[in-house]
Parts: structure tokens; C-alpha cells; sequence
């Protein structure tokens, strides 16, 4: 995916200290974070199928351009109103699209496999399955294996000038991916169905630092979520667009001293859960003027055995409502959403305060010359972003009094 991104203005990319993650890509006009937190920037959404990627445990998530339609970026939003209320809901946007089977005259399959290698022992076989059902109806079963050993060879510099030449070591990977898709056209509409899962053990090479040159922490990440979008106009004037998802991913951490005397022994398990359902309705006054109302619904839980942990799980329902202008040389886009939040927690911890914000966005475009495909755009948004439940939770570094990030965009 990073190759992809490599493409779109404004996309900042940089190398990370580890080959299991090698690149970062990032808007550079929205907030930078960490190298290992790909994906997760805090005002950018990752959307897969019409669906949002959300929580920690799923940053190493990995997806293959062998099953890829198609990629896109928005500063802002999109310049579309039948949408999700998540979509209203972020300063920047990604979209990933996954590959619809199409087959070509009569045949009813098509069948494609790749076998990648490179440096740092990296070995990376796909294979990508899809077969015709029926006139209505395809399905897809994509799978992936990866693996590197992460070993290369540095110059160690000691106090006088280089010392050794030494080997990283504990930057192995070994991580399989499992897809599949179901794919359905309806009179004036279609549906989607996904599946995935995603299970990867990895070593954490730590910093060279006081001449001690390996670590053997390891960590496992497992990720399995199934979505489903629907997508119908039941007349010239009606849309319905309603999206559904089940996700659960899990992080297991390990620091063993039998492997390394200087660590202490630290074995952490996390689990998170998320269900999410959005419905999403499109009325055409007329030709010209367009407008929509979604509701959003998610929950999320997050469970460790931490000291002390409290167990959160967060409740968002979010609100949008968006019209839309079209003319030929000019079209305008207005909308407001509400986001409402409520957290609950098992313990006697406090929990964060209910929140409730209503946040703005107005975009506008101008073809000044109609036989030319040049165009003035312009909008202003503002936007916000909650503290994650890790923000506010952690056991002795979450902070509860945590509030929420605000930006203006134009």
C-alpha cells in the first residue's frame, strides 16, 4: 500500500526502524505521530469497503494491491452527501477500495497468483481466487503470506570512532492474511460482504543503546472483521445506503528474562471489540438540489489484564445532515454533524464525561470556463477528535481529563 501512496500530493513518507512496518504515510497537513502508528493518524479516518477502520490493536493490519480497485485520499471530506456519518466525521480521509470480480465473455473464474522476495530475507507468495456465481452474483478468496527474517548488517560507533560490525537481530516477521468477498447486484442497487482475518507474530528490536545490541520482545497481533454494505435507489428520488460491521482484534505482548536477563517479565493481553451499523438516507428535491440525513451507531470494548485496568466501552451515535447544490458550473455542499459519546467503566475508576459536539463543513466548486476541466474549490471544515480509550484508560499513564482535539480546516 505504501507504494500507492507514494503518488497522492501532500502524502509525507518516511522510512520506520523496523521492516515490519517500512514506511508511514501521512497528510502533511494534519497532525504527524509516530513512525509504528501507520494508519492511525488522529484526524485521519481509514475507510475499507465504505467502512472505518478504528481502534489500536489494528495498526498492522496489511492489505495486498493484488486485491485493490482503488485508493483515494480527501483533505477534508469527499464531495458527496450519501454517505455514512462517519464519513462527515474526520479532517482526512482514505478510502480503500477492494477488486469487484469482472470476467470477460464466458469465463467463470479467474485465478491470479504472485511470488515477491527482496532484501532482509523477505518471502511474499499471494493468491487471488474469483469465480462467477451467477449472472448477479461473484466471489472472491484472496490469501498472503509474509515473511523476513529483518536481519541487516550496521556499523555499531563507540566513543573514538567506529567499533563493530554487527547484525539487527529480533526483526523477524511472519504474518498470513485471509479474504474473502461476496459481491451482489440488485435492480438499482448492489451489496457487499467481507470477510478478513489477519494473524502475525513479530519481533521488537529495540534501540542500540549502552552496548547492548538485541532485545527479544515479542508480540503477536490477531484481526478478524466482518462488514457488509447495502446500496439501493428505490425510486429517481429515494436512496438507502446502510453499512454494518463486527471486528476483534487482539495484541499479546511478551518481555521474557529467560531469553533476556536485563528485561523484566512482562506478559500483556488486549482485546477489543467493536460493533458498528450506519444508515444513511439520499432525497432528490430535483436535477439541482439533493439532501440526506445518516445515523451512526458504535460500540466499542476494550479488555487487558493490566493491574487495575478498568475495562472501558464507549458508546458513539453520530447525526449528519447534508444538502447539496448541483449546477452545471457551479455546485455547493453544506453539512453538520453530532457526535455524541458516552463511556462506562467495570471498576471504581472515573469514567471520561459524556460528550456532545456539532461540527460544520461547507464546500464549494466553480468551472469558470465551461468547455475546460478547470475548477476553483474551496471549503471550511471543522473537526474534531475523541482520546481514544488507550488515551483515557491505560493503567497509570491514561488520563480521564482528556479533551477532545479541535481544528479548523480551510
Amino acid at each position: 500500500m505504501k507504494d500507492a501512496f507514494a503518488f497522492f500530493t501532500g502524502i509525507l513518507l518516511w522510512m520506520t526502524p523496523r521492516a515490519a512496518c517500512s514506511k508511514t504515510s501521512l497528510p502533511r497537513t494534519l497532525c504527524i505521530i509516530h513512525p509504528r502508528d501507520a494508519f492511525v493518524n488522529p484526524f485521519l479516518q481509514v475507510f475499507y469497503v465504505c467502512v472505518q477502520f478504528f481502534g489500536f490493536l489494528c495498526k498492522n493490519l496489511r492489505f495486498s494491491l493484488d486485491n485493490m480497485e482503488a485508493v483515494s485520499l480527501y483533505n477534508g471530506q469527499r464531495s458527496a452527501i450519501f454517505q455514512s456519518a462517519k464519513d462527515f466525521g474526520s479532517a482526512g480521509t482514505v478510502y480503500l477500495q477492494s477488486r469487484i470480480p469482472r470476467f470477460n465473455g464466458n469465463k467463470q473464474y479467474n485465478i491470479r497468483g504472485n511470488f515477491k522476495t527482496g532484501s532482509f530475507g523477505v518471502i511474499n507468495p499471494s493468491v487471488l481466487w474469483e469465480q462467477k456465481l451467477n449472472e448477479r452474483l461473484s466471489a472472491s478468496l484472496s490469501s498472503e503470506y509474509m515473511y523476513t527474517t529483518g536481519r541487516y548488517k550496521y556499523r555499531y560507533k563507540t566513543t573514538g570512532g567506529y567499533d563493530t560490525t554487527a547484525v539487527r537481530k529480533n526483526g523477524d516477521v511472519n504474518s498470513i492474511r485471509v479474504e474473502s468477498g461476496l459481491y451482489g447486484k440488485i435492480n438499482k442497487g448492489e451489496w457487499k460482504g467481507k470477510a478478513y482475518f489477519y494473524h502475525s507474530e513479530r519481533g521488537l528490536p529495540g534501540a542500540m543503546v549502552r552496548n547492548k545490541l538485541f532485545h527479544e520482545d515479542r508480540q503477536w497481533d490477531t484481526n478478524l472483521f466482518i462488514q457488509s454494505s447495502f446500496k439501493k435507489h428505490f425510486s429517481d428520488k429515494y436512496g438507502l445506503l446502510v453499512n454494518g460491521k463486527y471486528a476483534y482484534d487482539y495484541l499479546h505482548y511478551l518481555a521474557d528474562p529467560n531469553k533476556d536477563a536485563s528485561l523484566m517479565y512482562v506478559e500483556n493481553h488486549y482485546r477489543q471489540q467493536e460493533i458498528y451499523l450506519s444508515v444513511a438516507n439520499l432525497y432528490s428535491f430535483n436535477k439541482y438540489w439533493s439532501a440526506s440525513i445518516a445515523l451512526d451507531y458504535q460500540w466499542n470494548k476494550l479488555d487487558a489484564d493490566l493491574y487495575k485496568f478498568p475495562y472501558p466501552n464507549r458508546h458513539t451515535t453520530l447525526v449528519s445532515i447534508a444538502s447539496a447544490l448541483n449546477f452545471e458550473q457551479f455546485k455547493l455542499q453544506a453539512s453538520v454533524l453530532g457526535t455524541f459519546v458516552s463511556d462506562h467503566v467495570r471498576t471504581d475508576t472515573m469514567s471520561m464525561e459524556n460528550k456532545k459536539q456539532i461540527t460544520p463543513t461547507v464546500v464549494a466548486s466553480w468551472k469558470p470556463i465551461r468547455k475546460t476541466n478547470f475548477h476553483l474549490r474551496g471549503f471550511y471544515k471543522n473537526i474534531f477528535r475523541m482520546p481514544t480509550l488507550n488515551d483515557l484508560y491505560y493503567t497509570f499513564i491514561g488520563n480521564i481529563k482528556l479533551k477532545p482535539e479541535f481544528t479548523n480546516q480551510y
